[in-house]
């Protein structure tokens, strides 16, 4: 069974400690953890930004760039193309490690230390070498 089959959404985390073993985010798992997953129409003038997009970036990216620029919206994204793109139309993104720092102030190390580590694990991520605040995910994961 092919990965697309298995996962229509295209959203998985990895079980806490099994890499091979991956939790499916589909719509039963985010309502029972409180969050929500939306849907949306374009406008015509957002299809006709994301199909320009869509040259430099991929569909989804493409998509939520043109939706952010014209309703005016904050975008979230660590996609390296994504990024490139926003800068080049003056556009605003927070990125993962944004938003963790900002959620981090007044949290202990150990539970920083704890967060990180799970990121690290269940969403495979590393902070790419450029990322301004890659210094303080290496310093906050391997304080003991």
């Amino acid at each position: 069974m092919r990965d697309r089959d298995r996962y229509p959404y295209g959203l998985y985390l990895y079980e806490e400690n099994a890499r091979l073993s991956r939790v499916v985010i589909d719509p039963d798992y985010l309502t029972r953890n409180h969050l929500r997953l939306s849907t949306l129409t374009l406008s015509d003038e957002e299809r006709i930004a994301s199909v320009r997009y869509a040259q430099v970036v991929d569909d989804g990216e493409a998509e939520t760039i043109a939706v952010a620029e014209l309703r005016k919206l904050q975008m979230i994204s660590d996609d390296a193309g994504a990024l490139r793109l926003a800068s080049q139309i003056d556009m605003k993104v927070t990125t993962t490690l944004e938003l963790i720092q900002a959620w981090s102030l007044g949290e202990s190390p150990e539970v920083i230390r704890s967060a990180l580590a799970s990121l690290r694990r269940r969403a495979n991520y590393a902070p790419p070498r450029n990322h301004p605040l890659r210094r303080w995910f290496l310093e906050s994961i391997s304080e003991r």
